[in-house]
């Protein structure tokens, strides 16, 4: 009987709850450098597991996950890019050393999205998939995080999509914003911790336009001496 049960347990359309954390030994994390948030998060991100940001295109987020991104460097294993309309910078992947270890994949449709994401993660060959499409359902949130938690995998789930609130069964779930000159998250589910609204951050966002107006003011000066010269 407690056999059947167990094995109830496991199918990825059941999901325990803080039943199933509690059963657990604990919980691997990956901070992310900001000591507010990262107590707030109690101690970091779940190395395992699925865990969402909710943000605008552009807004730093990819910044602010980049300790993330650092723990996985060393690992041996890919990162998986499941983007659609997106793309993501190459110049950015070199600058942190994750090109050559980067695959981007582009599935047409949201179906063959989450089909493409199961496949990585039971293939073990990643250690991080950042997820992009349309924002997931509870039924494929759930399935996700029981088989990346299943197979020790970090699954981020940027979502675009700042219209849908619904609840998910994630371990983070977090909101990234611009308000009255400064940057927050939002935490509006995080496992083995409680909610907390409006921690400041820092991020280099909205970033200004000093570089590219001192380049032409320098390109202007140079044009002018020359015209001047001859």
């Amino acid at each position: 009987m407690k056999s059947a049960i167990h094995t109830l347990t496991q199918h990825p359309d059941i999901y325990l709850g803080n039943a199933a954390d509690a059963a657990q030994s604990p919980i691997e994390r990956l901070p992310l450098g900001v000591k507010a948030l990262d107590t707030a998060l109690a101690g970091g991100i779940p190395s395992a597991g699925l865990s969402r940001i909710r943000c605008h295109q552009g807004s730093g987020e990819f910044q602010l996950l980049h300790p993330v991104f650092a723990a996985q460097r060393n690992t041996g294993k890919k990162v998986i890019w499941l983007y659609r309309h997106q793309s993501i910078n190459p110049v950015w992947l070199a600058k942190h050393k994750l090109l050559t270890d980067s695959w981007l994949l582009s599935p047409a449709n949201e179906q063959d999205a989450l089909w493409a994401c199961e496949q990585c993660i039971r293939s073990q060959a990643c250690s991080l998939i950042v997820y992009s499409y349309a924002s997931l359902n509870a039924k494929a949130a759930r399935r996700l995080q029981v088989l990346s938690k299943q197979y020790q995998c970090l699954l981020l789930n940027i979502d675009y999509n700042l219209q849908t609130f619904m609840s998910l069964p994630v371990n983070v779930d977090c909101e990234l914003y611009y308000k009255d000159t400064q940057w927050y998250i939002t935490l509006h589910r995080v496992v083995g911790s409680w909610p907390k609204s409006d921690i400041p951050i820092c991020n280099p966002l909205p970033a200004s336009n000093d570089a590219i107006i001192t380049a032409m003011r320098e390109t202007q000066s140079a044009s002018v001496s020359t015209l001047t010269g001859s």
